[in-house]
């Protein structure tokens, strides 16, 4: 279906042009710190488990480690 803008001599072809490509740019940074933001959440919970596993078999009993992993999670 043509469209006003779909005409090579539209005035506001040059500015939708412009406009779609600084959207693109805008979707690849988010995309990014979203990712960034993932692995940092990701890295943060692995650590926490290691921490509380460590904790919890090796340092410290059960017993004293259970309420914390609770209050934790």
């Amino acid at each position: 279906m043509p469209t006003p803008l779909a005409t090579k001599s539209h005035p506001y072809k040059e500015e939708l042009e412009r406009l779609e490509k600084e959207k693109e740019e805008i979707d690849q940074k988010a995309q990014s710190h979203v990712m960034t933001e993932l692995r940092v959440g990701l890295g943060f919970f692995g650590l926490q488990t290691v921490g509380l596993m460590r904790l919890t078999f090796w340092k410290v009993s059960w017993d004293v480690m259970e309420p914390i992993c609770f209050f934790l999670t």
